[in-house]
């Protein structure tokens, strides 16, 4: 038929587009303009109905809604996007070669990581702070073991949130060799340190934010 064509953005064609409506309707196509779906139906109405300069073919390809998680913690996920991810690495001197690489990201500030676990290195034993010292003299490292309930904190970070001395926690929870503060913490101790990280500041945790929005968005989470 002679009859013009509504302007559409982006027409995607060839799909499983689930509509999740009340008869749970499967369709073929949609048409978008401004960001908004502006029909949707068969591959033939949609096309017959719809022009764009951006016609998509899906290729039989499953299309949903996008997904709302009722209860994330996105704030926390965006935190740790500044973080180092320890989990499933065997050695603790590939952690190390780990932190040493990433450290040029951010040169200053705490460096934190999480997810280390002694178990799954060579040398089944808790680490010391010696190396960590060695390699940041002055900045702060807090390294979280996979369970959360012990950290590992080098001299600086000992320093600055006034551990070195410290005689309100259990001795249990400093681990000391022949008086000597192993960085070794756990439990209170532990979280008394992890609580004295520093936010980032409000520049800084806008980039994390669009970060962590933007890896929610790549996996339909809207």
């Amino acid at each position: 038929s002679g009859q013009m064509k509504t302007k559409a953005d982006l027409i995607v064609n060839n799909a499983k587009i689930y509509c999740v409506d009340k008869n749970f309707t499967t369709a073929g196509a949609f048409a978008i303009k401004n960001g908004k779906v502006l029909d949707i139906g068969t591959s033939e109405k949609i096309l017959g109905s719809y022009a764009s300069s951006e016609i998509m073919d899906a290729h039989g390809k499953f299309i949903y809604p996008g997904f709302i998680d009722a209860h994330c913690h996105f704030y926390g996920y965006s935190i740790n996007l500044q973080q180092f991810d320890l989990s499933g690495i065997n050695s603790y001197d590939a952690i190390l070669n780990l932190l040493n690489q990433g450290k040029n990201q951010s040169r200053q500030g705490w460096i934190v990581g999480r997810g280390w676990d002694q178990n799954i290195w060579e040398k089944k034993v808790f680490p010391d702070r010696t190396k960590l010292d060695s390699l940041f003299p002055d900045r702060p490292v807090v390294l979280e073991r996979i369970d959360g309930h012990v950290v590992l904190a080098n001299g600086a970070a000992l320093r600055q949130t006034g551990m070195m001395g410290q005689d309100k926690f259990n001795p249990a929870e400093i681990e000391t060799r022949n008086g000597w503060v192993t960085g070794i913490l756990s439990e209170n101790a532990a979280d008394y340190v992890r609580n004295r990280i520093p936010s980032p500041d409000k520049k800084a945790l806008i980039i994390l934010l669009k970060k962590a929005q933007e890896n929610c968005f790549a996996v339909g989470l809207t």
